[in-house]
C-alpha cells in the first residue's frame, strides 16, 4: 500500500513539541527490511532517496490522576515521558514509528490515533506503528471499550473512572499527532546506519528452568548470575540495537536514533512512586545529545526480561551503562542498504483459554502483526507482551539481514504470550496474566514471517531484472519434493533465494518448496539454491518447485500431466528471469518393473530433448540424481531394480549433450528404507550444485 507523499511543507512550531530538524535518528530495529545484491551489494544498486524526520511532544499525566499500580495519585513527576515519532518516507510512501513512556498499548485506542494521524497527516493508519515501553513508572492508555481480563478490570477501570483521566488520554492522542505533524515537515535527506552492542550482563529472563521443566517466575533475582537449585536460564537475547538515520552532511549527524533493547522498565518501580520513563529515557536523552537529533526508545519481546537490579540508584546506573555501549557501538557503526519502504498489516484472531472466554466474554481477541521494510532492515511489531523467545524464532526465520522485533506494539493481544508448550511450564505470565491458548504465540510468529517473506520477495523482484534472475526448474518424485523432517535451519531463509509458487506468485524459498503432499519437507532443491546463491556472483536465484511424489516417468514424458503442468510452471516463472538449469529426481515408482526399467534411458532421453525444445532453452544442463544406494544394497520388495535405474541414468553420461549424474554414494535413508532423511538431502544439495558448476559453459 502505497501513499503519495506530499512533501515537506513548513508548519508553525507547536506548543510541548519538542523536534530537532537536524539530527539524526536510528530507527527502532524496524526488523523488516530487504536488500540483495547481484553484483556488488544488493539487487538495489544504490541507496533510496530517503527522508525522516522526528519529534516529541510531552504527556506526563497530572498529580491527580491515580497510579494504576496501588490507585493512589502520583506523588510527583521524576522525569516526563513523551510521545515520540520518527517519520519516514521513500518519496512515493510514508510510515510512522510512534514511541510512548507509557506501560501499553491498546487495540482500541491505537485505532483512535491511527484514524487521527491520517485525517492529520495523510498517512495511511495501517503505516502507523505504536509501541509502548511498557514503563511500570507511568499509566496505561484508556481501554476504549476492549475487553478485559477480570484482573485488568479491578486494575484499570478505577484508574480510567478517577479524576483527569479522560482528560489525559485525549491529551495523549493530541500529543500524539502534534509529534507526528512536526516529524513529517522536518524530514531531511539522510542515509541509515546501525550498531549493537552487548547488554546480557544489565537484563534477566525471569522464567529459569526448574529441574521439571517447569517455571516459578523470578520477579527479582537476589543473585542473577547464580540460579539456585541448579536451575536453567531462560531464553535470552542480549542485543542493544540502535538505528540511526544521518544527513549527508560532513560530518554527518544524526536526524535521528532509535534503540532498543528487550527488557521491562521497571528499575524504579515500585521504589519511587513518581511518574517516571525508567531507565529508557535517561538513555533517550542522553543519545540524542550526543549524536544528534531526537532519539525514541522501542520496546522489544520482554515480556520475560527484567533488570538485574531495581532501584532508582541502579536506574542511573543502567541507563550510564547502556548509553555508554551505545556510543561505543555506534562508533563502529555499519551502514545498511536501503530500498523501497514496504508495510504489511496482518489481521490475526487469537484464540482465548477459558478464564479468558469467561472473563471477556468472547471466544477470540482482534489483533494483527505489522512489519516495516526499508531495504535490508525490517521491523515486526507484536501486540501484548511477548516472551523473548518469540522475538528469537522470528529473527530466525527473517529473509533480511537485520531485523528488528518489537512487543508492545499496536494492542493488547492476548497480554503474556509464548512459543507454543510453555503454558505447561506455568510461572505468572503463562498463568492468569496472560488469557490466550497455548497457540497464540506460534500465530502471531507466522503471521510476521509470512509478512516479513512477502517483503521481501516483492523487493528483491523490483530490483531484479529478467537477467539478473537465475531460475532452476525442480522435477521428479518425493525425493526431488522432499520428505525430510524439518529442523530449525530449514526454516532460517537465504536473503537472495526465492521460490514459485503453484499459484504464479513468488515468496522466500523456505522448506518445504513443494506442497505435493502433506509431508513435504526437506528437500534437496533449497539446499542446491543456497549453494548457487553462495556461488559468489551474487545473483538472485529462482527455484521452480514441480515434483509430485509417487510419480512414474510416464507422466513427465511429453503430454503428460505433469510435463504439462512442470511445462506451465516453468514458462510463467520465465517472463522475469532465465532458466539456468533443470534438476531431476525420479525413478523408484519405474524401478519395480523390468520393462519400464530397462526402457528408462531411452524415456528419459527423449523428455529431456523434449523439454529443451519447448522451454525455448536450447542445450541448457540437466541434472539428474541416482536414487539412493540405500535401495541397490537393501532393496525394497517394490524396487527391485533401482541398480539398474541407477545404471541407465548414467548411461546417458556423454550421450545427451550438458547431462550429469549425481552421485548418492553414502546418503542415508529415513525408516521407511525409501526417503534420504533431511542431512542426506542438504549434502545431495549441494552435490547437485558442484555437478551444475563442473558442467562446461
Amino acid at each position: 500500500m502505497h501513499h503519495q507523499d506530499p512533501g515537506a511543507a513548513a508548519r508553525p512550531r507547536l506548543s510541548r513539541v519538542h523536534h530537532c530538524p537536524a539530527r539524526q535518528l536510528p530507527v527502532l530495529a524496524l526488523a523488516l527490511a530487504l536488500a540483495v545484491s547481484l553484483d556488488a551489494a544488493s539487487p538495489t544498486t544504490a541507496d533510496a532517496a530517503i527522508s525522516v524526520g522526528a519529534a516529541r511532544a510531552e504527556i506526563s499525566p497530572s498529580t491527580q490522576i491515580l497510579n494504576w499500580v496501588g490507585h493512589d495519585p502520583y506523588p510527583g513527576v521524576l522525569d516526563p515521558v513523551f510521545a515520540r515519532a520518527l517519520v519516514i518516507s521513500d518519496g512515493e510512501s510514508r510510515a510512522v514509528v510512534v514511541t510512548w513512556d507509557l506501560t501499553d498499548t491498546r487495540e482500541g485506542f491505537v485505532a483512535r490515533v491511527r484514524k487521527e494521524i491520517q485525517k492529520a497527516t495523510g498517512i495511511p493508519g495501517d503505516h502507523v506503528l505504536i509501541n509502548a515501553s511498557h514503563t511500570h513508572s507511568a499509566p496505561w492508555v484508556p481501554s476504549e471499550g476492549d475487553p478485559l481480563l477480570s484482573a485488568e478490570q479491578k486494575t484499570l477501570l478505577r484508574v480510567e473512572k478517577g479524576p483527569g483521566f479522560l482528560d489525559w488520554g485525549n491529551l495523549v492522542v493530541a500529543q500524539t499527532i502534534r509529534a507526528v505533524r512536526e516529524a513529517d515537515a522536518a524530514k531531511r535527506a539522510v542515509h541509515l546506519s546501525i550498531a549493537r552492542a552487548w547488554a546480557g550482563d544489565l537484563v534477566f529472563n525471569r522464567r529459569p528452568v526448574r529441574e521439571d521443566s517447569r517455571v516459578e517466575t523470578t520477579f527479582t533475582p537476589d543473585r542473577p548470575y547464580a540460579l539456585p537449585q541448579a536451575q536453567r536460564f531462560g531464553p535470552m537475547d542480549p542485543t542493544l540495537t540502535i538505528l540511526g538515520w544521518e544527513s549527508e552532511a560532513e560530518p554527518p549527524r544524526a536526524v535521528a536514533t532509535l534503540f532498543s533493547l528487550p527488557c521491562h522498565p521497571v528499575s524504579i518501580y515500585p521504589h519511587d512512586k513518581r511518574v517516571s520513563a525508567d531507565w529508557p529515557g535517561p538513555v533517550s536523552a542522553r543519545l540524542a545529545a550526543s549524536l544528534g537529533g531526537e532519539s525514541l526508545f522501542a520496546q522489544g519481546c520482554a515480556g520475560d526480561i527484567v533488570p538485574i537490579r531495581r532501584n532508582l540508584p541502579a536506574r542511573d546506573r543502567m541507563s550510564e551503562l547502556i548509553g555508554d555501549r551505545a556510543l561505543e557501538a555506534w562508533s563502529v557503526r555499519g551502514r545498511v542498504q536501503t530500498g523501497k519502504l514496504r508495510v504489511a498489516r496482518v489481521p490475526v484472531t487469537l484464540p482465548l483459554n477459558e478464564a479468558g472466554r469467561r472473563d471477556m466474554g468472547r471466544d477470540a481477541i482482534a489483533s494483527e502483526t505489522q512489519a516495516i521494510s526499508l531495504g535490508d532492515l525490517a521491523i515486526v511489531a507484536l501486540p501484548g507482551e511477548p516472551l523473548t523467545a518469540l522475538n528469537l524464532e522470528i529473527q530466525r526465520r527473517s529473509p533480511f539481514p537485520h531485523t528488528l522485533v518489537l512487543g508492545y506494539s499496536n494492542g493488547g493481544g492476548v497480554q503474556y504470550v509464548g512459543p507454543t508448550g510453555e503454558k505447561r511450564r506455568g510461572g505468572y505470565e503463562m498463568g492468569v496474566a496472560g488469557s490466550g491458548e497455548d497457540r497464540c504465540g506460534q500465530i502471531l510468529v507466522d503471521a510476521a514471517v509470512g509478512a516479513l517473506q512477502r517483503l521481501r520477495a516483492e523487493d528483491l523482484l523490483d530490483a531484479t531484472t529478467p537477467d539478473r534472475l537465475d531460475l532452476y526448474l525442480l522435477i521428479g518424485q518425493s525425493n526431488m519434493a522432499g520428505r525430510g523432517p524439518l529442523e530449525a535451519i530449514d526454516e532460517t531463509p537465504h536473503p537472495r533465494l526465492l521460490s514459485f509458487e503453484a499459484n504464479k506468485r513468488w515468496r522466500v524459498a523456505v522448506d518445504p518448496l513443494h506442497h505435493d503432499k502433506a509431508n513435504a519437507g526437506v528437500g534437496l532443491g533449497g539446499w542446491f539454491g543456497r549453494s548457487i546463491a553462495d556461488g559468489g556472483s551474487n545473483r538472485v536465484v529462482g527455484l521452480i518447485p514441480a515434483a509430485v511424489g509417487g510419480t512414474p516417468l510416464s507422466r513427465w514424458v511429453r503430454g503428460g500431466d505433469l510435463y504439462l503442468q512442470a511445462l506451465d510452471q516453468a514458462r510463467a516463472a520465465m517472463k522475469q528471469g532465465r532458466l539456468k538449469a533443470i534438476l531431476w529426481h525420479q525413478g523408484e515408482n519405474d524401478s519395480g518393473a523390468e520393462q519400464d526399467a530397462q526402457s528408462y534411458a531411452r524415456r528419459l532421453a527423449g523428455m529431456i530433448q523434449d523439454l529443451r525444445q519447448d522451454l525455448g532453452a536450447g542445450e541448457i544442463p540437466f541434472i539428474a540424481g541416482e536414487l539412493g544406494r540405500f535401495l541397490v544394497s537393501d532393496p525394497r520388495d517394490d524396487t527391485p531394480l533401482a541398480k539398474t535405474i541407477n545404471d541407465q541414468l548414467r548411461s546417458l553420461e556423454g550421450r545427451v549433450p550438458r547431462y550429469a549424474v549425481v552421485s548418492s554414494e553414502r546418503l542415508t535413508v529415513l525408516p521407511d528404507r525409501i526417503h534420504f532423511d533431511s542431512a542426506s538431502l542438504r549434502e545431495f544439495g549441494q552435490r547437485y550444485a558442484e555437478a551444475l558448476r563442473a558442467m562446461k559453459p
